[in-house]
């Protein structure tokens, strides 16, 4: 990609000066560029044969030449800088146009889960959950597993059980949308889910397993949808909902509950 840059972006002429600044993987660069330039010379020219040559007035044209090369390598490096930038733009846009939802895209109960992800191509972060709910999990004890902070509240081993219910349902959702079917789906009713899961009689090591799978699965479909998939919209629990939605509201639905375990279940 380098080398069709400098063959073909050269937007500068010999009669101006140019200071570029920009940010190059997150450093800041400045590159002041002088006239004259040669828009002869391209990058990594060779030099002409008798450059080495022993006779003084060649040497000194030779030395004019590379000077001019060092120039021209100069100029053309700041092009790259100017279009690389501009390409980690466009796709910092592209990212964000196909990962991230509009607000038109869910029901606004779910921002509370969607604020939670900022990232804007959401994938790496879709694929890293089950090794943090496993590396905040896995050292307890299994009796600390029916653990609840208050009377009412779901028991660690509950709260795991309903991230992995929530999972089964936004992958149904996912499928079902990203595969273009405009059926309604119906909603469901989570206390209802944990009361029969029997949660608290299944080891830690298995709930974070099924989870893991899970999200494997669910991650691996995501990777095989285009962009017109991700940005698909459906119905479900009454409300309009896209795929890339639902997505972010898995991460968010994740982080949520991680942070309450944290907060009020593991202090």
């Amino acid at each position: 990609m380098f080398a069709i840059l400098i063959d073909t972006v050269c937007p500068f002429t010999a009669e101006n000066t140019y200071s570029i600044s920009c940010e190059f993987d997150n450093v800041p660069v400045s590159v002041m560029l002088d006239p004259p330039f040669s828009n002869s010379i391209r990058f990594g020219s060779a030099l002409p044969p008798w450059a080495d040559s022993a006779d003084t007035a060649n040497r000194l044209i030779a030395a004019k030449i590379k000077q001019r090369i060092l120039a021209a390598d100069i100029r053309r490096l700041a092009c790259f800088l100017v279009i690389y930038t501009q390409t980690v733009s466009y796709k910092k846009e592209f990212h964000r146009n196909v990962y991230k939802p509009e607000p038109n895209e869910y029901d606004p109960y779910y921002y509370k889960y969607i604020s939670l992800v900022p990232e804007t191509d959401i994938r790496a972060a879709f694929a890293a959950q089950p090794d943090e709910l496993r590396a905040a999990v896995a050292p307890l004890p299994e009796e600390k597993g029916t653990f609840a902070y208050d009377e009412g509240k779901w028991t660690i081993k509950e709260v795991l059980s309903h991230l992995i219910d929530g999972e089964r349902i936004f992958a149904y959702r996912m499928l079902r949308i990203s595969r273009g079917d405009e059926t309604p789906l119906e909603g469901f009713e989570q206390d209802g889910f944990i009361e029969n899961s029997n949660a608290n009689h299944r080891p830690f090591s298995q709930l974070l397993d099924e989870f893991g799978f899970c999200r494997k699965a669910n991650a691996l479909m995501l990777d095989n949808l285009n962009s017109d998939a991700w940005a698909r919209v459906g119905t479900a629990s009454g409300s309009r909902v896209s795929v890339r939605a639902l997505a972010n509201i898995c991460i968010g639905h994740v982080r949520h509950h991680l942070a309450i375990l944290e907060e009020r279940y593991l202090v």
